[in-house]
């Protein structure tokens, strides 16, 4: 009987071990999955799809003033994009609480690129931690349409934007719409939900 109690009592204090050894684990585990996947926010499907929307710049780019693409913009949630241009680079955008500094990678220290922020660590200061900038040479970007494009849970557009949205790519030349302002050659990025919150309103109406 001493002997089964004994039993018995070796048993608990094995099973509690393992418990607290257990429950150990998923207090180790499940911050450091959380983080993992915070190391992944740009999807695979996004990642490429930015890539094709570099290369569609770069293409209008190549073409005569007046040319124009479109194609479905697809961004994930907690990144931001921004052209990346002499004017820009260095800038800090402020709207809404939150402050968004466009930095960039070496290769466009001196360079015309397009920018997109993976990873930043705080909603209202939104330093990049990750950062992946695609080359745009020779592109002069329309000073109106230039914008920062941002999916952070704290927005700061009006409203949220969609995770797919229609974008224009547009070669400027005299008369078009989009280009009031701008000059003969110079890219302008119609992006749609923008478009629909007013954001091109300045530029929106054809040029004289």
């Amino acid at each position: 009987m001493r002997y089964y109690i004994r039993m018995n009592k070796r048993a608990s204090v094995l099973v509690l071990r393992m418990l607290v050894v257990t429950v150990l684990a998923l207090i180790i585990f499940i911050p450091t999955c959380a983080k993992a996947s915070s190391l992944f926010r740009l999807s695979a499907q996004a990642e490429e799809n930015f890539l094709q929307f570099t290369k569609m710049i770069n293409t209008v780019n190549d073409k005569e003033a007046g040319f124009k693409d479109n194609m479905v913009f697809i961004q994930d949630e907690g990144t931001y994009v921004y052209p990346l241009t002499d004017k820009s680079r260095g800038l800090t955008v402020s709207k809404n609480g939150v402050t968004v500094p466009f930095t960039h990678s070496s290769k466009c220290e001196t360079k015309t690129c397009y920018c997109i922020c993976k990873e930043y660590e705080d909603e209202d200061n939104r330093k990049c931690s990750n950062l992946q900038c695609e080359l745009t040479p020779g592109v002069s970007y329309t000073a109106t349409t230039g914008k920062l494009i941002d999916r952070g849970k704290k927005g700061i557009f009006q409203s949220v934007l969609p995770r797919r949205q229609n974008v224009r790519v547009i070669k400027c030349k005299e008369g078009m719409e989009y280009c009031k302002g701008a000059k003969k050659g110079d890219i302008s990025i119609i992006f749609e939900h923008l478009d629909n919150l007013g954001e091109y309103d300045a530029v929106k109406q054809k040029s004289k």
